[in-house]
């Protein structure tokens, strides 16, 4: 593994376990079997470390909820579509579960409006606006849309819990999901 992604691995498990606040660089360093020096000879702070991460869960669910509406074939129905991305979506949280604990801990923390995370959640909820009006026949999303993927995204994060999860209940957990909103 390149020492890049043993930073990210490690300043994943870092804020997924001790928050924006508590996790220092020099933890993060010693995660992924560094000296602080050669971290910064990668990212210059802690909030560089914290977009960096985000950006690579944005960037993994967002391609794992491509390949699964594509696998759809060519006219998928919008609640096909919505249902493929929900399993895509907590697949990636329970199968990453440092990176997706780190997300849901971080990204309400002040310290993430400064690091740039925000457009990183925005970019990744307007997904998710978009999914859910599909789903709804609708062009363009509406309040109702925004609502709706508001408590799809809190609900899905929230299957996460503090602990790392066993992912054979996965299955029956997207089920859930899937069946609380209507998908199945």
């Amino acid at each position: 593994m390149r020492t890049r992604e043993r930073i990210i691995d490690s300043a994943a498990r870092e804020f997924a376990w001790r928050g924006y606040d508590g996790t220092s660089l020099r933890h993060v360093a010693a995660g992924a079997g560094l000296k602080l020096g050669s971290l910064y000879f990668h990212f210059a702070t802690k909030d560089e470390l914290l977009a960096e991460v985000l950006r690579g869960a944005v960037e993994l669910a967002t391609a794992r909820i491509d390949e699964a509406v594509a696998e759809l074939g060519p006219t998928p129905s919008g609640s096909d579509v919505l249902s493929a991305a929900i399993g895509a979506h907590l697949h990636v949280l329970h199968e990453s579960y440092d990176i997706g604990a780190a997300v849901v801990r971080v990204i309400d923390q002040p310290a993430a409006d400064a690091s740039g995370v925000l457009d990183q959640s925005r970019r990744y909820f307007d997904t998710w606006r978009h999914l859910v009006a599909v789903s709804r026949g609708n062009a363009n999303p509406t309040d109702g849309d925004r609502l709706t993927a508001i408590l799809l995204l809190g609900a899905m994060n929230a299957t996460l819990g503090r602990r790392q999860p066993d992912t054979s209940n996965l299955e029956s957990i997207i089920a859930a999901v899937r069946h609380h909103f209507a998908l199945s």
